[in-house]
């Protein structure tokens, strides 16, 4: 059985995996205060970074093993497909906004980088989407 490669999702894959180190990383070093009810804020907030650091993993890995050949129904890809993609609109809306705000931060590339590589896996997610059957 020949491997077909799946771009679309090896795409998601690779770009969702580093971005969930990323917030792994930001969580775990989150400077914490002795305050309350900061301390308790900011805890929820770690465990929220945490949380979203590893749901993008759990796409990531997902993407990757659809990339590589997991046969699935052409409508079960497209949904999976559609899911992912709506993922990306969050990320293009906070690219956007960084750069309206004139922010030129350079972590993974900056904000500029954000929006072109999450415009082009939304659109390469999309034709999966709009595929024939």
């Amino acid at each position: 059985m020949a491997c077909r490669i799946q771009v679309p999702f090896l795409l998601h894959g690779l770009v969702a995996l580093p971005a969930s180190v990323n917030y792994l990383r930001i969580a775990l070093h989150l400077p914490l205060t002795a305050r309350l009810p900061d301390l308790q804020l900011q805890l929820q907030t770690r465990f929220i970074l945490i949380s979203y650091a590893l749901l993008l993993l759990s796409t990531s890995v997902t993407s990757l093993v659809l990339a590589f050949g997991l046969s699935l129904s052409p409508s079960t890809e497209r949904s999976l497909a559609g899911g992912m993609a709506v993922y990306h609109f969050g990320p293009i809306l906070r690219a956007y906004s960084r750069l309206q705000d004139l922010d030129r931060g350079t972590e993974l590339g900056g904000p500029g980088v954000h929006l072109v590589v999450h415009v082009f896996v939304l659109a390469a997610l999309g034709t999966t989407v709009l595929g024939s059957t």
